[in-house]
């Protein structure tokens, strides 16, 4: 944590800087110099890391309520999907700016 945090804020202070002085996002700036294939492939690899993540929340969710009220962690993860199921919005707005 203290080795990372302070790179994590260089990249965020690097990409407000380039969103402002540009008008356009990372994957735009990347776009105007690189081929498309290629940053569709750059957004498809947050994207698939984010989904692995969530899948791992979901998960994390099933097992702590199978800790507090005991009972069937498959039922109680697709529960905890279901509620997933409010952030796929993001997913389609990371691809549209590329496309």
């Amino acid at each position: 944590m203290l080795f990372s945090f302070p790179l994590m804020a260089a990249i965020q202070e690097i990409c407000a800087r380039l969103g402002r002085i540009t008008g356009m996002g990372v994957a735009a700036n990347l776009a105007k110099c690189y081929p498309k294939t290629f940053v569709r492939g750059l957004v498809l690899l947050p994207c698939v890391a984010n989904v692995v993540n969530l899948g791992a929340d979901v998960a994390a969710m099933a097992a702590a309520i199978q800790l507090l009220v005991g009972g069937n962690l498959l039922l109680y993860a697709s529960f905890s999907e279901r509620l997933r199921s409010c952030c796929r919005f993001t997913f389609h707005t990371a691809f549209m700016f590329v496309i």
